[in-house]
């Protein structure tokens, strides 16, 4: 059994490395099973807006919500409600299996960079790979120049 807070993480396993697996992914016993992004799902919805309190205030709160509220919307998540520990590249292939469409995770990033006017390049976001959330957001926040005009950070929509 799971909690609501625990980690989103893909389980071991996936995604697939191999052609044989890659080539019958969600095929019963031939690929790899993919029941576990409902279980994903069902866990991310149960969260409730207190937990974002984990995040602390000023800054790291401030970017954590927004990107939170763009992948609430963007990909498709049930909530906008994640947590540190929660694996970036889950959040990224969002709570149903898409085989190529990250366009989601892209309009999310692209509004990130509008809101505090900055460019976040290819290099910075293949070197965050296999991180979590938190760290995304912390390194997210050491791009944002200081200065009175990002202080109130962006707008909500």
């Amino acid at each position: 059994m799971y909690k609501p807070t625990d980690p989103l993480v893909f389980p071991p396993g996936f995604p697939p490395t191999n052609r044989r697996e890659k080539f019958f992914i969600g095929v019963r016993w031939l690929g790899s099973d993919l029941s576990f992004f409902k279980k994903l799902k069902q866990q991310q919805a149960e969260r409730t807006q207190e937990q974002m309190d984990v995040w602390g205030s000023g800054r790291r709160r401030e970017v954590a919500e927004q990107l939170a509220r763009g992948f609430r919307k963007e990909v498709r998540w049930p909530s906008p409600v994640f947590l540190p520990t929660d694996s970036f590249s889950v959040m990224c292939n969002g709570p149903s299996f898409g085989i190529i469409d990250d366009l989601g995770s892209v309009a999310v990033i692209k509004q990130f960079e509008k809101a505090y006017d900055i460019r976040v390049s290819n290099a910075f976001w293949g070197s965050l790979e296999h991180t979590t959330f938190g760290e995304v957001v912390d390194a997210l926040i050491g791009l944002i120049p200081p200065g009175p005009e990002y202080e109130k950070g962006p707008a909500r929509p």
